[in-house]
């Protein structure tokens, strides 16, 4: 992966972490743990 790539991907996931942890928090009801878990 080249710089670039990198640092759009590090842009695309900072951006877009927040809203898939609160997702995965709704499937595991709301275990802390297993949401940091699914949303990698």
């Amino acid at each position: 992966m080249t710089t670039n790539n990198k640092e759009t991907f590090e842009k695309i996931y900072q951006q877009n972490q927040p809203m898939v942890l609160q997702m995965c928090l709704g499937f595991v009801k709301g275990d802390q743990d297993s949401a940091n878990d699914l949303s990698q």
